[in-house]
């Protein structure tokens, strides 16, 4: 065996950071605990995948016996893994419908578990490789890859994110950003090797994992109080409360479907008691729901939605004036109006429209 080169030193350095990464993620018990195993398990997925390509690369592989869940049969999971992630945030329950999105994971290990389980008994070679997996076979299966990406890229296009605090909106969008770049990441390398071999293409799509694992790490320094600690702290008021954290999250499911149906933030004097008498809760109550929740007050919450109303009527044909405007979308004048319309959007109305 060659000593290791540069580059396959920069891989161990990686997992090392990858599997760091995972153990921080996963024994957090602060925030969201779901969620963080989740990330953890998308990190997971990503380090061992390059630590596959590492045996492959260093030629370790031939020498010992092969791991009984290849890195290629894993790949189907690292689309899922974020997906659910993503969801968590947006929802808050990742597990609703769960088996159908490891069915290709499960069809992919059956197959390769002849090649898994000889090399894991054993040494494994090349002549047993293409005895049970000609190229053309690595092919399809690279595409069904390729095509799950893409496929969970669209699902998580579709993940409503309205009702996310904005603190986390940043944070979001970032996951959101390094999805996209892994998936046409992905894309274009599973490409390139339909056509070509060329070994500097795995180390470039590698070097890019490599990468990615990285910015999750750094990102989520510099967001610990999101990443790691996303519940926040019960104000002072709240302690006495006997509202339990499933019936808080209930009042606020009701309120969301409350306002998408009626839309009461339409009426620019809409109180807090208003609302809680119509969902037959108190007050107090609601707004510890909205506080858990939302992260944010009750006049912010209601504010998010007339913006958003109002970002859905500039985008019309028409091109009404900004004062009826603010009145349609429910606030009650234009300095509140463009005030709540720049907090949320970080542009002015006139800016929007001629982006």
């Amino acid at each position: 065996m060659e000593p290791l080169n540069l580059f396959q030193f920069f891989l161990l350095f990686v997992m090392g950071q990858g599997l760091f990464l995972t153990l921080i993620l996963y024994a957090m018990k602060k925030g969201d605990r779901i969620a963080n195993r989740l990330l953890a398990g998308a990190v997971l997925l990503m380090t061992y995948y390059t630590f596959s390509f590492f045996l492959n690369d260093t030629g370790y592989k031939w020498y010992t016996g092969t791991l009984f869940l290849s890195g290629y049969s894993i790949v189907p999971l690292i689309p899922v893994t974020f997906y659910l992630y993503l969801r968590r945030l947006a929802t808050g329950n990742p597990l609703q419908g769960l088996f159908p999105h490891f069915i290709p994971f499960i069809v992919q290990f059956l197959c390769w578990l002849p090649h898994n389980t000889d090399g894991f008994y054993g040494t494994i070679s090349l002549e047993i490789i293409d005895a049970y997996y000609p190229y053309s076979v690595v092919r399809v299966g690279s595409g069904v890859h390729m095509l799950l990406f893409i496929i969970y890229g669209f699902a998580i296009s579709r993940l409503d994110f309205r009702t996310i605090p904005l603190e986390r909106a940043g944070w979001i969008k970032k996951i959101r950003l390094l999805y996209v770049i892994l998936t046409i990441a992905f894309t274009c390398g599973t490409l390139l090797l339909w056509t070509t071999d060329l070994t500097i293409a795995r180390h470039v799509f590698f070097t890019f994992i490599s990468f990615f694992i990285y910015l999750i790490g750094y990102y989520g320094y510099a967001q610990s109080d999101i990443l790691f600690d996303v519940a926040r702290k019960l104000r002072p008021k709240y302690q006495s409360s006997k509202l339990t954290p499933t019936r808080s999250k209930g009042i606020y499911m009701d309120l969301l479907d409350l306002m998408n149906k009626e839309k009461l933030y339409l009426k620019a004097n809409i109180k807090l008691a208003e609302v809680a008498a119509r969902l037959d809760i108190t007050p107090h109550d609601l707004s510890r729901a909205i506080n858990e929740n939302y992260s944010g007050s009750f006049l912010d919450f209601i504010n998010k939605y007339r913006v958003d109303e109002a970002k859905n009527i500039l985008t019309g044909s028409e091109r009404p004036k900004m004062f009826a405007v603010a009145l349609d979308s429910g606030f009650g004048n234009k300095v509140s109006f463009y005030k709540n319309f720049k907090k949320f959007t970080g542009a002015l109305p006139s800016e929007f429209v001629n982006e």
